[in-house]
């Protein structure tokens, strides 16, 4: 496992079932229903990443900043800052062995990282970290050019929602982003038999 120290959603059969509905990419870089390249930016203790990381063939990112949050939207489950730096602790150490995984302890604006990627690197983005409008809009931004094939995240919410004192933002920031760049997209898809929606976009 690799890691740099910058400054229960899903089960595995829906992952699984998403997966598989790549399978068709002509590049073939898709074999069966894994995929090959990961990112999930918005990670905390990792449980929809542990779901998806046995399916993943060749690298798999967890990027989020854990305990350096700056502002409110960035911890939207209100947790003390050594809670925080546990759960980063915890991931480094379950996926201690594994070489397929790099685990990023950064925020996700970090140009560092950011310009690090080469685009279209990833075949699958997951966005699930600072849920503002704000927050959100700009990892869409950042992250688009850096994906090949499925954008997605998670907290599409259809219903005003409040975390940690802070409007949760992603269903504007999703359809706007989607409206600018509906050139780019094949396909536009919301999971709502959920509390916390996820979407997803399948680009051209």
């Amino acid at each position: 496992m690799k890691y740099l120290n910058f400054q229960n959603k899903y089960n595995m059969e829906l992952t699984q079932e998403l997966f598989k509905s790549l399978k068709g990419k002509a590049n073939g870089i898709f074999d069966g229903n894994r995929v090959s390249t990961y990112l999930e930016v918005g990670v905390r203790e990792g449980n929809t990443f542990k779901t998806r990381t046995p399916l993943i063939t060749k690298h798999a990112v967890a990027l989020d900043c854990w305990d350096l949050y700056e502002k409110d939207s960035q911890n939207d489950m209100s947790r003390e800052r050594t809670e925080a730096f546990k759960q980063y602790e915890n991931l480094v150490n379950f996926y201690i062995n594994d070489p397929k995984i790099e685990i990023i302890r950064s925020f996700s604006n970090n140009p560092v990282y950011i310009n690090r990627v080469l685009d279209n690197y990833f075949d699958v983005i997951f966005i699930d970290g600072d849920h503002s409008y704000e927050g959100v809009k700009e990892d869409l931004n950042n992250w688009w050019n850096k994906c090949n094939t499925l954008f997605c995240g998670h907290d599409y919410m259809l219903q005003e929602t409040v975390w940690n004192g802070v409007r949760c933002g992603v269903k504007e920031a999703v359809d706007e982003f989607v409206e600018e760049h509906k050139s780019e997209i094949k396909q536009f898809r919301v999971y709502s038999e959920s509390h916390n929606p996820t979407w997803f976009i399948w680009k051209n």
